[in-house]
């Protein structure tokens, strides 16, 4: 039975760590979170390791605070339960009395508009009969859209538009879209009106909405709203430009041609044909990302009024969302990647002038646990996977081992010390040597471009330098234990 203990151990540690490894589509995706095809809902920015993180399974709807599993249960991101009978997510948080986290707000299986008990409140039944819920707007299933305004600690409905669609906007600038194309303004901030008037009529034909009055298209014309006029109930309108089919944010159109175009110097100049997707991601400015008909995502940049488009992928399926000066891509198989600036994603800094670069961030990994001598331990820069195998930063490791670890450049080398044992691992290399004696791997050691940090199998460095090392893989998370050998 001991020989094979030690037998399955052996095997373990020459597993691959993605050896469960799955790629599933991703249905529903957030600057935080993702929801994949199979139910699974992961967290994969800002995690323990920089590894992707599985939050829960059996997830139909999120948002950012709260999941809805298939069973109706409402649960917090940490895995509270609230509730019992939930349908939907609020896509944007309702404001209460500002003592209460609209964000747990939940569409309920009787249509009801729910804020679960939490945060020492209890619970409290909003309004009935409702399809769709976005900030303090709502459509109720005859398909009239209500604002939701806040007095005295409750919520009192103000019916607004007949045969609503959709809901969008911003805090302050909230939009109703009606089953005829017409858009409305609604002034709420705080959960109060704003102006002196419920709604207002803002544009009709409109053919596309990106979210914000700024990138409303109405009968292929983009225009400029004079915000001004609008707080006293008229709308002033100045036409930008026509001949849009799409128009992100404030500066980033695509025209009727399908040409990729940008607003400065008061008029559209146009940079790429074919195009199919883009967002302004900073607004106010020319700088974004778009995709052509090819599956080709370029970034644009700004640099006072000279515009630089480069290529960044290909191919990519969409651009599902963008933010913090960084994009998220996902390719048609559903890897995600990060797409520049990604530090968000534990990549480290992008040094200057390193250039547009592309992160592959494979929805599939599992939490890594590390272990130190039974201590839990996290790194600070990511984990990454090449070739079927993972791979960690050497010198964040050795530091945790209590190793010096030093970097020749002209030989490409890492060299570590611990005790009188010297260990060399070379760039590219599927070896190392302990003492002066070569010893092979089953991996190949490389430099992330990225961080220009040195990455090897965990395994390799720690007994190298004496440690042991056990590797266990489990269904949601693998855990590794290193101890000090006796």
């Amino acid at each position: 039975m001991k020989k094979l203990t030690l037998l399955a151990i052996f095997l373990l540690l020459c597993m691959p760590m993605n050896a469960f490894a799955e790629y599933v589509s991703v249905e529903k995706l957030t600057d935080t979170y993702c929801l994949r095809g199979n139910g699974e809902l992961v967290k994969y920015r800002d995690t323990e390791n920089n590894m992707l993180k599985r939050i829960a399974v059996n997830v139909v709807d999120f948002n950012a605070s709260v999941y809805i599993t298939a069973d109706g249960g409402l649960y917090t991101m940490s895995g509270e339960k609230l509730a019992e009978n939930a349908k939907k997510a609020v896509p944007r948080a309702i404001y209460t009395d500002g003592t209460y986290n609209g964000e747990y707000a939940y569409i309920s299986a009787d249509n009801s508009l729910v804020l679960p008990a939490a945060d020492g409140y209890p619970e409290r039944k909003i309004c009935s009969g409702v399809s769709q819920s976005y900030g303090n707007l709502v459509i109720k299933q005859d398909g009239t859209a209500s604002a939701l305004i806040w007095e005295s600690g409750a919520a009192v409905e103000k019916e607004l538009v007949k045969n609503a669609a959709a809901l969008t906007g911003e805090e302050g600038e909230y939009l109703i879209l009606d089953a005829e194309n017409t858009c409305w303004y609604v002034p709420i901030a705080a959960g109060k009106l704003s102006a002196d008037y419920e709604v207002l009529k803002l544009e009709e034909n409109v053919t596309f909405c990106s979210g914000t009055i700024d990138g409303i298209v109405s009968g292929g014309s983009w225009s400029e709203y004079d915000r001004r006029a609008l707080a006293s109930g008229n709308v002033v309108r100045t036409v930008k430009a026509a001949n849009i089919l799409f128009a992100y944010g404030d500066h980033i159109v695509i025209n009727t041609g399908r040409t990729f175009g940008c607003w400065y110097n008061g008029k559209v100049n146009t940079l790429v044909a074919n195009v199919r997707e883009a967002f302004q991601y900073e607004r106010g400015s020319m700088n974004g990302y778009f995709l052509d008909q090819a599956d080709t995502l370029y970034r644009n940049e700004q640099d006072g009024n000279l515009l630089t488009s480069t290529e960044v992928a290909s191919p990519i399926y969409s651009i599902q969302l963008g933010g913090d000066g960084w994009c998220i891509a996902a390719d048609q198989t559903g890897i995600l990647y990060g797409i520049d600036k990604a530090t968000g994603f534990g990549t480290g800094k992008i040094e200057e002038n390193t250039g547009v670069v592309m992160v592959e961030l494979p929805i599939n990994h599992k939490t890594v646990d590390i272990f130190m001598n039974g201590e839990k331990i996290t790194l600070t820069r990511r984990i990454i996977e090449r070739d079927g195998r993972t791979l960690y930063p050497l010198r964040e490791m050795c530091e945790l081992l209590g190793a010096e670890a030093s970097w020749d450049d002209s030989e490409k080398t890492a060299q570590v010390t611990l005790n009188g044992n010297v260990v060399k691992f070379k760039a590219g290399n599927g070896a190392y040597e302990l003492n002066g004696e070569r010893h092979l791997m089953d991996a190949v050691s490389i430099i992330d471009t990225l961080t220009q940090s040195t990455y090897v199998p965990l395994r390799y460095i720690a007994e190298a330098l004496g440690f042991e090392v056990n590797w266990t893989g489990g269904y949601t998370e693998n855990t590794i234990m290193i101890t000090a050998a006796q």
